[in-house]
């Protein structure tokens, strides 16, 4: 038993020693073929662009919030995976297996090869939209030559060629990944608290107050979606605020049906019997017991609402109401190249692809995370 312990002992102090040099043999070693991978080619990823950047890395302190913000990412970035990587090697896989719901949860993702592939790509797209400062090779708003550099095709030069006005698109593909992503996030963000509130308070108080509210719900969802949002966005002046409000405040409605039917049915469950029979107030249960609940469903809305924000964003900016020139967004970019789709395609093919990509990420994930959490769906 002794040697069988101090050899378990050594082979633990082997596995922290290998995280501590590089984050993920360990998981490697251990069979944890995804987890290992994934830390091993962030880290790469990282300690390359910190080397490759290094002199922009250095002078991002003392430039804007944006490059500081980047250079904070990475070396955020760096210390999660590197922490990530010695505390994993330090604990026995068996001893912190755990039979909780997120363990389970856990263990459902990983079993899902789509929902990985979906993790991986919005992981990738965010931190890429994240250090876009410190990766670009070009400003993104900066001219170039216009009888020399415009519409020049992909080369080593330019990865991705340049748009009408001589700018590079694999720069503006970058910075607008940071437009899209960050609208998509907080509209869905507004909507989904907005949502839940509404949703909550109308299941569990019924009555007259569950039918004024759901008429109102279904009011909103009787005008069409796009032709709103171009009437709300069309009397004022278009930006980012304003994009993301009007996205937040017109598409709450189907969260709060969402969340209301899961509150209905979790009304009549013991637990909340036992709540409201031991005088909770009625804040304390919704807040405090009914919301918790049903957290499954309005996570993976959430997570599939990012892709449905992210295609109306683009949507608006194509036609002219949304990010306003000379900001980068993908939609517009799609716009500048729409008018030389044969002549010059790569204008509006990367950010269509990319818009194409990040939406079925999401959704993927999305489906994931569905499944993962209901148990209707792992059975």
């Amino acid at each position: 038993m002794s040697g069988t312990t101090e050899t378990r002992a050594r082979l633990g102090g082997a596995r922290a020693l290998a995280g501590l040099l590089l984050p993920g043999t360990a998981q490697i070693v251990r069979g944890q073929w995804a987890a290992g991978l994934a830390s091993v080619t962030l880290w790469v990823a990282l300690i390359t662009t910190a080397v490759w950047r290094r002199g922009r890395l250095i002078d991002a302190w003392t430039a804007g919030w944006d490059q500081r913000l980047a250079a904070a990412g990475l070396l955020a970035g760096l210390a999660a995976v590197w922490m990530w990587g010695w505390w994993s090697a330090r604990r026995e896989a068996s001893a912190r297996a755990g039979t909780g719901r997120l363990h389970q949860m856990a263990r459902a993702l990983a079993a899902d090869p789509t929902a990985l592939a979906g993790i991986w790509v919005v992981g990738a797209i965010c931190l890429v939209a994240l250090l876009a400062p410190l990766i670009s090779p070009f400003d993104p708003n900066v001219q170039g030559s216009l009888v020399a550099e415009r519409f020049l095709p992909p080369s080593r030069a330019h990865l991705l060629g340049t748009d009408n006005l001589a700018r590079d698109v694999f720069s503006r593909l970058l910075y607008g990944a940071r437009v899209s992503l960050t609208i998509g996030l907080l509209a869905v963000a507004v909507s989904v608290t907005i949502g839940t509130l509404v949703g909550a308070v109308a299941g569990y108080l019924g009555g007259w107050v569950d039918a004024v509210v759901m008429r109102i719900v279904d009011t909103f969802l009787a005008f069409p979606r796009l032709v709103l949002l171009i009437t709300i966005v069309a009397l004022f002046d278009p930006g980012t605020l304003l994009v993301v409000a009007v996205l937040g405040l017109t598409l709450w409605p189907s969260t709060a049906r969402l969340v209301r039917a899961e509150v209905l049915a979790l009304r009549r469950r013991d637990f909340i019997l036992a709540a409201e029979a031991l005088g909770f107030s009625r804040r304390r249960v919704v807040f405090g017991h009914l919301v918790p609940n049903a957290l499954g469903p309005i996570i993976v809305a959430a997570t599939l609402g990012i892709g449905d924000t992210i295609v109306l964003e683009a949507g608006l900016s194509f036609l002219g109401l949304g990010v306003q020139a000379p900001t980068a967004s993908w939609g517009s970019m799609v716009d500048a190249g729409r008018a030389n789709l044969l002549g010059a395609w790569w204008i509006a093919t990367f950010p269509g692809l990319a818009i194409v990509g990040t939406v079925l990420a999401f959704n993927l994930v999305g489906d994931g995370l569905r499944d993962a959490l209901d148990p209707r769906f792992r059975a």
